[in-house]
């Protein structure tokens, strides 16, 4: 992980949201939502 930020959305106040990752490689990332701890999210596209 580089530390870089690839990816950065506003999400509506709703108890659920999608994020569309669709553009992103396949890799592991981290996933941050203020006021949570970071989570490990892994995208694989097949």
């Amino acid at each position: 992980m580089s530390g870089r930020i690839v990816l950065q959305e506003r999400l509506a106040s709703v108890p659920t949201s999608s994020l569309d990752v669709s553009g992103l490689p396949d890799g592991c990332y981290a996933l941050s939502i203020d006021g949570a701890l970071p989570q490990r999210l892994v995208v694989a596209h097949e």
